[in-house]
């Protein structure tokens, strides 16, 4: 029994190192080295697109005038932190036979220079920009996983339209895809990207959010200096991770 035992634990610690080491060799699809992630926790007021975005944009400058970091941006969960919004999307040239219920693909929102930040690539089209606003055509960016889904040829789906369900209304809403980024494993470095579709805050604004700093050293040097900066906007006390 203990010879067992001990070939069964031997066997276990053998496949764990294993999946350890596959594990440190996936490319989680952006760049964390230097990366500063911090949770803002505000109050109500922050929740609406009139006040929250410029609260945003107090946070990106005062942490942007920080020596040492590089670019700031902002999203509505935290990489791999095992959440996720979802939403089903289905292409706005190929209607929905009745019954029948569109893919469902990841919803993210982002600000500033998230996808910079964090070196996910841009592979085709552009990216957000400050002229995406509630007044202008919807506009969404997808990943490599989605666009070949989609559409026959991938490098196409730039001005492709999809025709999404609003979180908020249910409504179905158009959007027009604007750019491609490269994959990113959101949930977890074991589990596949999925299909997946990002939506600029100045369109749709969500709370609560994660801001993500690029620094030129290590990113726990500018951790005080970040908090520091979030008490003297607000006197709401986010968390740092």
């Amino acid at each position: 029994m203990q010879v067992a035992l001990a070939v069964v634990l031997g066997i276990g610690a053998t496949l764990m190192l294993r999946s350890l080491w596959n594990l440190q060799h996936v490319d989680p699809g952006f760049t964390p080295a230097n990366v500063l992630t911090f949770r803002l926790q505000t109050t109500s007021k922050y929740r609406a697109l009139t006040n929250g975005l410029p609260y945003l944009e107090r946070m990106r400058e005062r942490v942007a005038a920080i020596p040492s970091v590089v670019e700031v941006g902002f999203a509505g969960h935290l990489l791999m932190s095992g959440y996720s919004w979802t939403t089903s999307a289905h292409r706005a040239d190929r209607p929905l036979a009745p019954g029948t219920q569109a893919p469902t693909v990841g919803w993210r929102f982002v600000h500033g220079d998230y996808f910079r930040t964090l070196r996910i690539p841009l592979e085709s089209g552009r990216p957000f920009s400050n002229a995406d606003v509630s007044k202008s055509a919807q506009v969404a960016i997808v990943n490599e996983t989605l666009a070949p889904q989609y559409f026959d040829d991938p490098s196409a789906a730039v001005r492709q339209r999809l025709i999404v369900t609003s979180g908020r209304s249910g409504a179905d809403e158009p959007l027009e895809i604007v750019g491609v980024v490269g994959d990113v494993r959101h949930r977890s470095l074991d589990q596949p990207p999925m299909p997946e579709l990002f939506r600029p805050l100045t369109q749709t604004f969500m709370f609560p959010m994660a801001m993500v700093a690029r620094t030129l050293g290590p990113p726990e040097q500018i951790a005080a200096a970040v908090r520091q900066a979030a008490f003297e906007i607000d006197p709401c006390r986010p968390r740092a991770w």
